[in-house]
């Protein structure tokens, strides 16, 4: 039996407003005072939803932090919630920005990622990319910041791929020769 609080199907066909709403409020409840670690330029904002697996995701800019976000949209197969993070022990608890770490897999792939809870969401994870936003002026610097990296790390990966390319030709090419070498010798 499965210990994850689901998020009612009825408010789930709505969910990238929802979650904004959600953490809009989050923010005017515990965050619109703070004054360290919050970046009170930017709103919240959901950009890239869609659903693999089941879970609803997408990424969550909020004034305090950019993070993917998963919501399960039947039973997940993945961990059971721990006992600190079931919906009885968060209830009327303060928002925490990231719970227990664990691993889910979508699609074959694995994401590490934080659990979390609030009443209405039920149980979802967040997987944060970026907690220091006071750099950025607005919405969309914050998002222009993280394209560059994921364009960095595509670029990486491309290079990292053709340098490998490149290795197993030439190692190719060089027992080729070997192998010529040999049989004019024999």
């Amino acid at each position: 039996m499965s210990n994850w609080q689901l998020i009612d199907s009825v408010i789930a066909d709505n969910l990238p407003e929802l979650l904004e709403k959600t953490f809009a409020q989050l923010y005017n409840d515990d965050f619109a005072d703070a004054m360290m670690g919050i970046n009170h330029k930017l709103k919240v904002e959901v950009r890239g939803w869609h659903v693999k697996d089941n879970w609803a995701m997408g990424v969550l800019l909020t004034p305090w932090m950019l993070t993917k976000v998963y919501i399960p949209l039947s039973t997940p197969d993945a961990p059971e919630v721990p006992a600190d993070w079931q919906a009885d022990a968060r209830h009327n608890k303060p928002y925490v920005v990231i719970g227990d770490l664990m691993t889910l897999t979508i699609e074959g792939q694995a994401h590490r990622v934080h659990i979390n809870y609030h009443p209405i969401l039920g149980h979802y994870c967040v997987q944060p990319l970026v907690q220091k936003m006071n750099t950025y002026p607005d919405n969309e610097a914050a998002f222009a910041a993280w394209g560059e990296v994921l364009k960095f790390r595509k670029e990486y990966r491309a290079k990292l791929q053709s340098e490998a390319e490149n290795a197993a030709q030439k190692a190719a090419e060089i027992d080729s020769s070997k192998r010529n070498l040999l049989t004019r010798w024999l």
